[in-house]
């Protein structure tokens, strides 16, 4: 009987501590388990793994852990601040360029504005403007009517003919004490003889047929003169009412007098376009 006994109590105890240590692997088996989990959390949040190598001690682990953690952190904060630099050069690029584009604009402003004066200067040399003040030109041109003159007419050895209707710097003087410009129709040139009489002019002995004069007749009369070569016999289309080479002040005018041709008026609009229109010019 004692020995039954003895071997009962002795197999309850083994039960017992079977069941303890089932108990405390249970609850080592439960900690991995929640350990795994968080370690599962914390990579999903930073992406640094803190398992333990295997076969690595507890504070071997810690340290290796603790230090992946310290580089991932440092990586962080340089890639961070790499970041936070990028954007700020990002933020600084549109500024400059922004004053690029200005300095670009007030470049091209520049440059434009050169070549509108050189531009200018060149058409200069060619055309010059001019606007009729007197009535001597009735009916082919009026008081303030705007013209363009070809400035290059009667270069390069191109000569004044009959009809032109030229612009000239007079021996008369204006209210300002300057020498008058005038405009004139070409009658005569160098070579040519001339003459009035009864209202006619004649040229080289043959009476004109002028369509463009306001009366139809000149006034006044001239004998047969021969005009100078290199000089023009100018008068008004208005022969009334015109001081031209039949007056002694002026008479005949030298060709290097000449400042240009009449060619366009742009002024009044409606009657835009050429000087000379429709007439019949005798030449």
């Amino acid at each position: 009987m004692l020995t039954g006994g003895i071997n009962y109590i002795m197999e309850n105890n083994t039960d017992k501590q079977n069941i303890n240590m089932d108990v405390e692997s249970s609850e080592e088996t439960f900690q991995a388990d929640k350990q795994a989990d968080l370690e599962e959390v914390n990579e999903e949040r930073t992406g640094v793994s803190l398992k333990k190598p295997e076969g690595s001690e507890n504070s071997g682990g810690s340290a290796a852990g603790s230090e992946d953690v310290n580089e991932s952190d440092s990586a962080l904060n340089s890639d961070g601040a790499d970041a936070l630099n990028q954007e700020e050069q990002e933020a600084e690029m549109p500024e400059e360029g922004k004053k690029r584009s200005k300095g670009m604009e007030a470049l091209t402003w520049v440059r434009d504005i050169v070549i509108a004066i050189v531009i200018a200067l060149v058409i200069s040399q060619f055309i010059t403007p001019t606007i009729v003040q007197e009535h001597s030109m009735d009916n082919t041109l009026h008081s303030g009517d705007y013209l363009i003159l070809w400035k290059m007419a009667y270069k390069f050895d191109n000569e004044p003919e009959y009809g032109d209707i030229v612009v000239f710097k007079s021996d008369l003087m204006d209210q300002d004490n300057h020498k008058k410009l005038l405009i004139k129709r070409v009658i005569a040139v160098g070579g040519d003889t001339i003459a009035i009489s009864d209202g006619v002019v004649y040229r080289n002995g043959e009476p004109l047929d002028e369509p463009y004069t306001k009366d139809g007749f000149t006034n006044g009369g001239l004998d047969e003169t021969v005009v100078p070569e290199g000089e023009l016999f100018l008068m008004g289309d208005n022969r009334v009412s015109s001081r031209d080479s039949r007056d002694s002040m002026i008479g005949f005018v030298d060709e290097d007098l000449l400042i240009g041709k009449a060619v366009l008026r742009l002024f009044p609009f409606n009657k835009i376009g050429s000087v000379y229109g429709n007439e019949d010019q005798d030449k």
